[in-house]
């Protein structure tokens, strides 16, 4: 989603209002051609341009409607890969335009305004510039084709406090409104409102858009209906259009041995069965249960805790027993361990003062009952206070901390206690953003990291993630992790389906 509306965070920081004439953000004003010599002489412009707006209600949620219904459309098939097979429009209009708000907040800063009439031309023009299922190259063109809608009254050489000012033309830098550079002035692609509205950076350099046939770094430098391709602007071919690859084919279409764009007779895809241009194969995943003996796999969470999954054939194959070889990657059965000081062969696994033995998992080494490894030498485990065995183990009751000095033996702590990871936190506690320990949320709360759910983070038919409880067979999964141990997180191959650009806003 980001691909649509965020503007750079560093052009913004270092564009914003300061006190250094001479910051990284400030534009050479030799080199500028917009404006003129007596730009400055009113202190503000633009008092009557425009209807005064809202960000959210005249750019954001407009934008997001749009997005959010195409992406709907059964023929883009982003509903594919959600719960339900179906895009919630409104859950989805309701995430983008709270994401796109958030994105365009520092533009919006000091005494800035919105202009409703241009963030509605703006959205206007963001739509009509793709078709169908297409991904909008919405801050290529915010920067370079809209009438600027959201800016401050100082005019050029005037005290400004809001980053873009001049109605748009300028570029608050040191506190001084500056005219954004013309055909020919020096740019920074990481600082996008360098150029003045109508140009885009390219190869340092502010440039009209380039047209078909000229060279391009990226799709929202190139005039409005084309496409950057091999770093050529190109109108994407129709079908029967000679081409040399489905990158020079219109959406949805495939080059053929022929030369010619032609598409598609099917939706489902594979691998090995590639979907047009513009298009990716989008399955759901669900939990199913794990691979049996001979099944193909590509890591032993693929099969059965039985099985692993064997380097030779990539199938599924029994654990060697006690007695028999073992290795890293070729583990012994449940309840044994591979003893690698023996040789390399599955045994009982070791008591206090052997050599720890070795087993796949999230604690590699291990030894028998509540033992820990410490120091390669399996020994009581660790008491509060005392560094963590390997594997972050401590004795039962206690957490595993990490701090500056090492790693620590703590007893788990609970809300605002602090934490570097959720391991330092108690049960129904997770590690939160500012570094405390915070309750896990229930489910059908809003989640982005995966951590903060009581059971799991899940994909939404919004297109975002909600916490749920664990799934079951059959049910919606992101990770191996969210299902059951004798289960896997799989795509579901025969809901695959093509799915369009605008699914990426999902």
């Amino acid at each position: 989603m980001r691909s649509l509306f965020v503007i750079s965070m560093l052009a913004l920081s270092l564009v914003a209002c300061g006190d250094d004439d001479d910051g990284t953000g400030t534009p050479d004003a030799g080199a500028m051609d917009a404006g003129s010599s007596d730009a400055g002489t009113d202190a503000n412009v633009g008092d009557d341009a425009g209807t005064d707006g809202d960000l959210m209600r005249d750019f954001c949620e407009p934008l997001a409607d749009l997005v959010c219904t195409r992406a709907a459309a059964s023929e883009c098939g982003c509903g594919a890969a959600l719960p339900g097979g179906e895009v919630d429009v409104e859950g989805c209009t309701a995430r983008f335009a709270a994401q796109c708000a958030t994105s365009w907040a520092p533009l919006a800063t000091g005494d800035a305004r919105v202009d409703a009439d241009a963030a509605a031309e703006c959205v206007a023009l963001i739509g009509s510039s793709t078709t169908g299922c297409q991904l909008p190259p919405a801050t290529g063109i915010v920067i370079a084709h809209c009438t600027p809608f959201v800016y401050g009254p100082a005019a050029i050489d005037a005290a400004c406090t809001s980053p873009l000012c001049a109605e748009g033309a300028g570029l608050c830098a040191g506190g001084t409104c500056r005219a954004r550079g013309g055909a020919g002035a020096t740019c920074s692609p990481e600082q996008p409102f360098q150029c003045a509205v109508g140009l885009v950076c390219r190869g340092g350099e502010c440039v009209t858009p380039p047209t078909s046939g000229q060279p391009c770094e990226e799709n929202g430098q190139c005039a409005l209906g084309l496409r950057c391709v091999e770093g050529m602007c190109l109108m994407l071919g129709a079908a029967a259009s000679a081409c040399d690859a489905t990158s020079e084919c219109g959406e949805a279409l495939l080059c053929s041995e022929g030369g010619t764009c032609i598409a598609r007779d099917h939706e489902t895809c594979s691998p090995e069965d590639a979907c047009g241009n513009l298009q990716t194969c989008r399955a759901p995943r669900a939990c199913a249960p794990r691979g049996v003996a001979g099944a193909t796999c590509t890591e032993s969470r693929d099969c059965a805790p039985a099985l692993f999954c064997s380097d030779e054939s990539r199938t599924c194959v029994a654990r060697p027993t006690e007695g028999q070889p073992c290795a890293p990657g070729n583990v012994c059965a449940l309840g044994l361990g591979c003893d690698m000081d023996g040789g390399g062969t599955c045994r009982p696994l070791p008591t206090a003062g052997q050599p720890c033995a070795y087993r796949d998992g999230d604690t590699p080494f291990v030894c028998a009952g509540d033992l820990a490894c410490v120091d390669n030498e399996c020994a009581a485990a660790p008491g509060e206070g005392e560094p963590c065995a390997f594997g972050n183990v401590c004795a039962t009751g206690l957490a595993c901390d990490f701090t500056r000095e090492g790693s620590f033996c703590i007893v788990p702590r609970v809300g605002g206690g602090e934490c570097m990871s959720d391991r330092s936190c108690a049960d129904a506690f997770h590690c939160g953003p500012e570094n405390t320990c915070v309750a896990d949320l229930p489910s059908g709360s809003t989640c982005r990291a995966g951590n903060e759910c009581a059971g799991v983070c899940v994909p939404s038919a919004s297109g975002g993630f909600v916490c749920a409880d664990r799934p079951d067979e059959g049910e919606t999964c992101l990770f191996d992790e969210d299902c059951g141990d004798a289960l896997v997180c799989d795509p579901v191959a025969s809901a695959a389906r093509c799915g369009g650009e605008i699914c990426a806003v999902l």
